[in-house]
């Protein structure tokens, strides 16, 4: 995120510790779910500033956050994003490429680990990483499950009995079995990689994310 926003995002985390705890937990239930918005992170941080503000005079008034926005906290602000203006393809191009810098980055740094575990504790004698078909496999469902769990989550952060729901859990350890097993069992190589190589990969990806999260609004 560029700098106004990441400002923002910094006042707002301090001005939300501020407030009475029924305030501040559906707060953080709001903004959850406005992370699942088509809608810019920076419209994302100035929509919570006017709610904190609502927040703050009404609990001064001494209402409840039922007085405030309703019973139905979903569609209070369904409401809202549907004023806010959505974000044009640029935005959302340098949403989805920046956070798929992010993902890769940290998938690759746990395969990154578990290479140079292995050659730390004697297991390879040489300093080199391989890529297995298995590997692009389950990176690929580790990606999708990190994903689909992220966006379940936002989107029904008022609906925490889904959350509970054991399909949902059930679901996203199958996928995981399924990734793991894969790794184990499709052992074709694709190719081979130095450490400091693939180091430098999982420093390039972060870095990229950083840069691109920069450029958005």
């Amino acid at each position: 995120m560029n700098k106004k926003t990441r400002e923002l995002l910094r006042e707002n985390n301090l001005l939300e510790e501020q407030l009475g705890d029924e305030y501040r937990s559906v707060l953080t239930d709001i903004v959850v779910y406005l992370r699942s918005a088509d809608i810019t992170f920076l419209r994302q941080e100035r929509i919570r500033r006017d709610i904190t503000d609502m927040f703050f005079d009404g609990e001064q008034r001494g209402d409840s956050v039922r007085d405030i926005i309703g019973r139905d906290y979903k569609s209070f602000c369904d409401d809202i994003i549907d004023e806010t203006p959505k974000r044009n393809f640029r935005q959302k191009i340098l949403s989805v490429t920046g956070d798929g810098c992010l993902y890769l980055s940290v998938l690759l740094s746990l395969w990154l680990a578990a290479g140079a575990a292995a050659f730390l504790a004697g297991s390879s004698d040489r300093p080199y990483l391989t890529m297995t078909v298995g590997n692009v496999v389950n990176l690929a469902i580790f990606l999708f499950a990190a994903v689909f769990l992220v966006e379940f989550i936002s989107k029904n952060s008022f609906r925490t009995e889904l959350l509970r729901k054991p399909f949902v859990w059930g679901l996203t350890a199958a996928a995981l079995s399924v990734g793991i097993a894969a790794g184990v069992f499709l052992r074709a190589e694709l190719f081979t990689v130095h450490i400091a190589v693939a180091a430098a990969v999982v420093v390039l990806f972060f870095i990229l994310h950083k840069i691109i999260s920069s450029r958005e609004e």
